[in-house]
C-alpha cells in the first residue's frame, strides 16, 4: 500500500499526538531533527509495518511540513519545550506529561488510539531506529 497525499499520515492531530506521546516516553531524548524519523516509524509500526510506505514517508516534504507545524503547535500551546542551541532536544512539559496520561487513560478511541501508539513506540524503540 503506497500513500496519497490525503492519507493519515498527513493528519495534524494524529502527528501532534504521535510527537507528544514519543517526547513523553524518550524524556528529553528527542532531537527536532529525529522526529519525522521517529514519528513515522511509530505511525507505520501502528498502521502498515511497511518498509515502502515508510521510505516514501521519509522522503517526502509534505510529511516533513506537517511535522515541524506539530512541533510549532505543540511548543505555542506549551505542551513541550525546545531546548539547546546545537542539538535541539524536544522535552515534554509537565502539562504535556498530564496530557498525555490523561489521553491514554480514556476509554474511548483517542485513548485506545494513544496506547497503541505508545505500543507501537516502544517496539520501535526496542528493535532500534532504522534508517532507510
Amino acid at each position: 500500500m503506497l500513500f496519497r497525499s490525503d492519507d493519515a499520515f498527513f493528519q495534524s492531530p494524529l502527528l501532534s499526538l504521535c510527537l507528544i506521546i514519543i517526547a513523553k516516553e524518550r524524556a528529553g531524548k528527542l532531537t527536532t531533527s529525529a522526529v519525522p524519523a521517529w514519528v513515522g516509524a511509530t505511525l507505520t509500526k501502528h498502521f502498515d509495518d511497511s518498509a515502502a510506505v515508510r521510505m516514501q514517508l521519509e522522503w517526502s516534504l509534505q510529511y516533513r511540513q506537517r511535522c515541524a507545524d506539530s512541533i510549532v503547535f505543540l511548543e505555542n500551546i506549551g505542551l513541550i519545550e525546545i531546548s539547546g542551541e546545537a542539538v535541539r532536544l524536544i522535552v515534554c512539559t509537565s502539562r504535556g506529561d498530564s496530557f498525555v496520561r490523561k489521553t491514554i487513560g480514556q476509554e474511548d478511541e483517542i485513548g485506545v488510539l494513544s496506547r497503541s501508539l505508545v505500543k507501537a513506540f516502544r517496539i520501535v524503540n526496542y528493535q532500534g531506529l532504522k534508517l532507510l
